[in-house]
Order: C-alpha cells, then structure tokens, then sequence
C-alpha cells in the first residue's frame, strides 16, 4: 500500500508544480467603495447639529467648490448654510459678506431658511467685525474627490422675503463646525 501512495504523491506535486499560472482565471476586481453622503456638525447658537453636508464645483471657477450644508430643524423650516467659492487646498480662508450670490471671487458665505418646499424665508449674511469668520480647508484628497474642514462664522439677517418669521433670532453663530464630504461630479 505504501508503494502506491508514492507515486500518487509525486503526480500531485508534478501537477502542481506545472500548472501555468497565466491561464488561471482572473479574479473579479472589486469596485470602488460607494460615495459617502457628506456629513457636518455644528453648534447653532451653542445648540448642537448634525446635518448632511455636499460639495459641489463652482460652474464659473471649476478650481473652487462650494459646500451647503442642510437641515430640516425641529420646526420644519428647511436651512441651508453655504460655505461658497472655496480654493481646492489646504488652508484657512476668511468668510466674508456677498452682495452677488454670482460671485466668485469673493470667499463666503450664508443661510437661507424656507418656511415651505421652495418658498424662501430669511436670507442670512456674514456678519463682518463680529469674532472670526472662517473656514479651513484641513484635508483635500483630488484622487479621492473628498474635502474636509472646519468653520466658525456669525451672521445677520439680511432680509426677510415672507410676512412670517421662521422664528430664528436676528444673529446665526455657527462654532465648532467640522464637514466632511466627496465633491460632486461638475455639472455639464
């Protein structure tokens, strides 16, 4: 019995040993993780937030992006914070005030609030010489498309478009403010 298992093992080892790895079938090639929905907090007037943040390219300076962050609050009054015309690379840039939401040389930022779907409220502005209004760019990876930083900002009431009030105070301060998001594709 001995003598058989011999031979047996040799065959195995010879079969092994001349196998051509090149004809061996390719393995499926795993796709690429899914894109994350961006994501931020902040403390609203030191009250606590945790929204959905997105991160698109500018159409009149593809080099720059702009970051919205929005949030339906405990009022159903939909809010949207933007952070606009934001250089793709590190580093800490002030926020300031926009006359023109079309501009895009000026690095800024503000807050709409909409008291019904595609009814615009409150327009909110920066509010200049009020502590500093900023964002940092800590983390911007091009292979990825992702971008990540922090801001810190107040803002005025700019106007208010609607009789009613969304019952939001007349200054936003937004501290502590971390986002994290993938850049959305450029718009054709």
């Amino acid at each position: 019995m001995k003598k058989n298992v011999f031979p047996i093992i040799l065959l195995i080892v010879g079969l092994l040993a001349c196998s051509d790895d090149d004809n061996s079938p390719d393995l499926p090639v795993s796709p690429p993780p899914p894109r994350e929905d961006g994501k931020a907090r902040f403390l609203l007037n030191n009250k606590p937030y945790r929204v959905m943040a997105d991160v698109s390219y500018k159409k009149c300076n593809p080099d720059n992006v702009s970051v919205t962050l929005t949030y339906l609050d405990e009022n159903y009054v939909l809010v949207g914070v933007v952070l606009d015309n934001i250089p793709l690379k590190n580093g800490k840039y002030t926020l300031q005030r926009s006359i023109d939401p079309d501009e895009c040389t000026i690095i800024y930022s503000s807050v709409v609030t909409y008291d019904r779907p595609n009814s615009l409220a409150e327009l909110f502005e920066v509010l200049e010489g009020e502590g500093p209004n900023e964002l940092t760019i800590t983390h911007y990876d091009s292979a990825a498309q992702q971008l990540k930083g922090n801001f810190q900002v107040a803002l005025a009431k700019a106007g208010q478009v609607r009789i009613s009030s969304t019952g939001y105070p007349d200054t936003l301060r937004f501290t502590k403010g971390t986002f994290v998001s993938n850049i959305s594709p450029p718009e054709e």
